[in-house]
Parts: C-alpha cells; sequence; structure tokens
C-alpha cells in the first residue's frame, strides 16, 4: 500500500470517528470471517483501526490489508 492511499484511508476514518458514520471496509481476502465489514471506526493507533461491527464485537484491522473504505 503507498502512502497516499494510506493517508486517505486515515482522513476518511479520522472523519468517521467524528461525524459517527458508519464505515464499510472491504479487507484483503484472508482477513474475511463471519462477522461483516460494515460498522464504527473507534479508535486509530500505529498502523491499525479498531473496528466495532453492527454485533458490537471489536477487532484490530491493519491498515495494509484495507483495500476500500467507504462511508455509509
Amino acid at each position: 500500500m503507498d502512502k497516499t492511499m494510506t493517508a486517505g484511508i486515515l482522513n476518511e476514518a479520522v472523519n468517521a470517528m467524528r461525524r459517527g458514520r458508519m464505515v464499510h471496509l472491504e479487507v484483503s481476502r484472508q482477513l474475511k470471517d463471519s462477522r461483516g465489514t460494515i460498522g464504527y471506526i473507534t479508535g486509530i493507533r500505529d498502523d491499525q483501526l479498531t473496528f466495532t461491527d453492527m454485533l458490537n464485537q471489536s477487532r484490530f484491522i491493519k491498515l495494509s490489508a484495507i483495500e476500500k473504505s467507504i462511508l455509509l
């Protein structure tokens, strides 16, 4: 992942957190699981996001694993 894409994802993550908006994250295939990828970004630390899904389950997602993020 290049620096421009990382900066764009971080910018969108900060905007989503400030406004309390949901996001849809598309992550690389090895990280997909049954919890889904729609929810809230609840924190940013170093090179990973804290993501809370619709079932109120939190997990860490590395920025390098994010292929696309969409504000809902």
